[in-house]
């Protein structure tokens, strides 16, 4: 599939499968913690369920959109249910109303799918013991490998994160006999959620111009949250099995240099502003003017460092 311009037809497709009735449970259910809480009536079927962790993001969506659509029924967790789209078949619910729960208590589900940053599933070890659980697909990122060899004290960070997560995740799986799958997107697009493009749009609308960097020559392999939705509803159509692959890479179907990239989001961005060439250093001074600006993003910069290829440039958006 074209990397950004199916957007807009994915959205259309999650929308109009979007209906306006279901259940949202908030938590806590009371404000003083029950000695021991009972599972609500609507996340009790008759029918085997999902339960989908941090549901609340974009690949979450387009995920419970195609569950519903295969006539599933799904227990979605956010810390925010309340402000959740209404999808049929899909009960929201807070994290915080799994912590009311005994063990025991716990709703019945067969498949899990966890799209919380990998180390956080570290809380929930005790949904891994669920004696029904068949199988769990769990979210890395494919920083695992480009980011190996980097020096930044962040990265370097990261990837410790997600290795020390990754293995602390498979010898849980191993030790309860439940088939574990570790997926590794490359750099997610799509969705309302996304920081990265989304963020790049904002700036090119309200500017009316980007600037491009002659010298960023790293390759990017953006995939669509849609499509990461559409493996793993492939995956559940697997055979139930106790068997431990090795973590599964999800590229794009396109590889793009920044340039390619930029171009392409802002071809879809409102007022098609223009693309300028700048130098690097100028755009580094640039960005760390605006980071002063009040707004969500506390601080942008550009980073050029050497790798053994060539030198690489890229456009970093933090929190």
């Amino acid at each position: 599939r074209s990397t950004l311009d199916r957007s807009a037809a994915a959205s259309d497709v999650y929308k109009r499968q979007i209906q306006l009735s279901s259940s949202v449970i908030r938590g806590p259910i009371v404000k003083n913690r029950p000695a021991r809480a009972k599972v609500p009536l609507p996340l009790i079927s008759s029918k085997s369920q999902i339960l989908v962790l941090g549901g609340r993001c974009d690949v979450g969506e387009f995920l419970l959109t195609r569950l519903s659509a295969c006539g599933y029924d799904i227990i979605a967790t956010s810390r925010s249910p309340e402000e959740c789209p209404v999808i049929p078949h899909v009960q929201w619910i807070s994290p915080d109303f799994l912590d009311n729960l005994s063990i025991a208590d716990y709703p019945k589900f067969s498949r899990l799918f966890s799209l919380l940053p990998l180390w956080e599933i570290q809380k929930y070890s005790e949904l891994l013991t669920n004696p029904d659980l068949s199988s769990v697909h769990v979210f890395s990122s494919s920083s695992i490998l480009s980011k190996a060899s980097s020096k930044m004290p962040t990265e370097k960070s990261l990837v410790r994160a997600l290795v020390t997560s990754e293995d602390w995740f498979l010898k849980q799986m191993k030790k309860s006999r439940v088939a574990g799958k570790v997926l590794r997107p490359t750099m997610i697009y799509g969705g309302r959620y996304n920081r990265n493009i989304n963020k790049i749009k904002t700036i090119a609308k309200y500017l009316r111009i980007f600037p491009l960097v002659d010298e960023a020559t790293g390759q990017r392999q953006p995939v669509h949250a849609d499509d990461i939705a559409e493996f793993c509803i492939t995956a559940l159509r697997e055979p139930k099995s106790e068997t431990f692959s090795d973590p599964a890479l999800i590229p794009g179907g396109e590889v793009l240099d920044f340039s390619q990239m930029i171009a392409q989001v802002v071809q879809h961005t409102a007022g098609q502003p223009r693309l300028i060439n700048a130098p690097a250093e100028l755009l580094r001074f640039a960005l760390r003017l605006l980071s002063y600006l009040p707004g969500p993003v506390s601080y942008t910069h550009l980073r050029a460092h050497e790798t053994e290829a060539a030198l690489v440039c890229r456009l970093l958006l933090e929190k």
